[in-house]
């Protein structure tokens, strides 16, 4: 339910558009569950894949340190590629979560991990139409954020 809450939380706060959100389990960085997320017409939370909540759920459990990102497609058009088509702003938005205590990322942070060849840790250049934001703070249910 915690991360249910969480997930929730983090997209009714972002950008309208579509919403993919991704956990990874930092001591795990190798293992990550992305999803489509929404909140339907009643409220709730939508899941295109389960076991992302499922999987942020037992991170939380084991207090484990959790990277959440979310990417937000707008209907904002960034620009018209080669081919003719519109490629549409993505926003990105991201949280720290470890030992309970939830770190909302910077656009600066966010841009800089975004922006760094993973195998290398060499800058790369960001991606055409991609929006850093600075995450808004999130708390766990019935916890404090830090």
């Amino acid at each position: 339910m915690r991360a249910r809450n969480l997930m929730k939380n983090a997209i009714l706060f972002a950008a309208p558009g579509i919403h993919v959100l991704t956990v990874t389990g930092l001591p795990d960085p190798e293992r990550s569950v992305t999803t489509l997320a929404a909140i339907d017409l009643a409220g709730d939370l939508a899941l295109e894949d389960p076991e992302a909540e499922q999987y942020l759920d037992e991170l939380l459990d084991e207090e484990a340190a959790v990277s959440l990102v979310l990417h937000s497609l707008s209907e904002e058009v960034a620009f018209t590629d080669a081919r003719g088509e519109d490629v549409l702003v993505k926003h990105v938005y991201g949280w720290f979560i470890e030992g309970g205590v939830i770190s909302p990322v910077t656009a600066a942070e966010a841009f800089d991990l975004g922006c760094v060849d993973p195998e290398t840790g060499d800058p790369i250049p960001p991606e055409p139409g991609v929006v850093y934001e600075d995450a808004w703070p999130l708390v766990l249910e019935g916890e404090s954020s830090g």
